[in-house]
């Protein structure tokens, strides 16, 4: 076994009611290698439903 650096992603799923909004968290959080999207939503109810 290698004595690596292991390094674990934050995986994110946005939701915000406002499509503007949420694009641009995306493209700020997407350009980062600490963070994974994994998912996104406009509505709780669909964030829920995807959980």
């Amino acid at each position: 076994m290698s004595a690596g650096k292991h390094t674990m992603k934050i995986k994110l799923y946005l939701v915000d009611d406002h499509q503007m909004l949420l694009d641009g968290i995306r493209a700020l959080l997407s350009s980062e290698s600490d963070f994974e999207i994994v998912g996104e939503s406009t509505s709780a109810g669909h964030a829920l439903e995807s959980a």
